[in-house]
């Protein structure tokens, strides 16, 4: 027999312990991308992930330079966060964004006096 494809997200019978929203964001000259995998750890010790969401665009034709590109992709990433966040029934606890760049890195890190 084939592996079992569940059709809900949400449906468990486990005692849920923390619940986790994990983004991820890429992209390139050509297109620029997020999707979001729910990470659930359970009483029980295990862990369970699922893709939930994901957004792609194509890059605009007029050249654009590679901060630039880095930046349309977080934003697609917080926008799919904030979405997913407001629309699901379940409460997360947390959301972690994955970046392959150190400019985003500093881009998202708040100032010191905030």
């Amino acid at each position: 027999m084939g592996k079992r494809i569940p059709s809900a997200i949400l449906n468990c019978d486990k005692v849920i312990r923390e619940t986790t929203l994990h983004v991820f964001c890429d992209a390139s000259q050509n297109a620029y991308g997020s999707c979001a995998y729910l990470r659930r750890d359970f009483e029980d010790e295990t862990v369970e992930c699922r893709l939930v969401a994901g957004k792609g665009r194509v890059a605009p034709l007029k050249a654009q330079s590679t901060c630039r590109l880095e930046l349309m992709r977080v934003l697609i990433a917080v926008r799919l966060a904030e979405t997913q966040v407001a629309q699901m029934v379940t409460k997360i606890e947390k959301v972690v964004f994955c970046c392959d760049s150190n400019t985003d890195s500093v881009t998202l890190d708040p100032p010191d006096e905030f």
